[in-house]
């Protein structure tokens, strides 16, 4: 009964790819993920889950390729709506700067300020979830991420992201009162992106090869 539970849990995931609206496929994923972690604490089930991954079946591989998907939209508007907000935010503290623009100049910015705050405010949650899920996913199932068809893709968006968080540009990622508006705890992101990166690496040296390809 759970293996059946748990091949439906991650045929659903995919299959929200065709099904739904793109934005609605995330909110039903975020509503699997959360029932996906809760069954995840359950020795029997975890360890039916660890059997399917370590097979790497084809709809098992489909699963993770969706969830590697999912973390790498999720984590490039979350950023992109966050550089957004500093941008705009960084100009309209400067009254000079500010009003120097015209009227319609800064409702267009204060558009595009509210639009982000939005968007924020959601993707930064999916986003987050889908690295907690891909965390436990590598910590106790890590041998799919070995193969060349996933590993390739992981790394790719792993170093894209680090780089991101950490990079020279980092500082455009700046807001004011982050974690009260908007959730948005960089150290604490880096730190799930880390330890996917460690949970691989204590599996494997394969792992690295797929880094250092990159």
């Amino acid at each position: 009964m759970l293996s059946f539970l748990a091949q439906l849990e991650y045929n659903f995931y995919s299959d929200a790819e065709a099904g739904t609206d793109f934005y609605e496929k995330f909110s039903i994923r975020r509503n699997i993920q959360v029932i996906f972690q809760c069954l995840w604490n359950e020795t029997y089930y975890r360890s039916v889950m660890i059997q399917l991954a370590r097979a790497c079946g084809p709809e098992f591989i489909r699963f993770i390729n969706m969830v590697i998907n999912d973390a790498t939209f999720l984590l490039d508007e979350s950023l992109a709506a966050l550089k957004k907000i500093h941008d705009v935010e960084l100009l309209m503290s400067s009254k000079e700067e500010w009003n120097a623009l015209g009227r319609e100049e800064q409702q267009q910015k204060e558009g595009v300020l509210e639009d982000a705050k939005r968007q924020v405010r959601s993707w930064l949650i999916y986003a987050k979830d889908t690295l907690e899920l891909l965390g436990y996913l590598t910590r106790d199932a890590p041998q799919p991420f070995a193969q060349d068809v996933l590993g390739d893709r992981l790394a790719s968006m792993l170093n894209h992201n680090i780089k991101q968080l950490c990079g020279r540009k980092c500082m455009e990622l700046k807001v004011r009162d982050a974690a009260e508006r908007f959730q948005w705890e960089p150290r604490k992101l880096v730190g799930q992106v880390v330890d996917v990166y460690l949970n691989l690496a204590a599996f494997s040296d394969t792992f690295a090869e797929f880094i250092a390809h990159d």
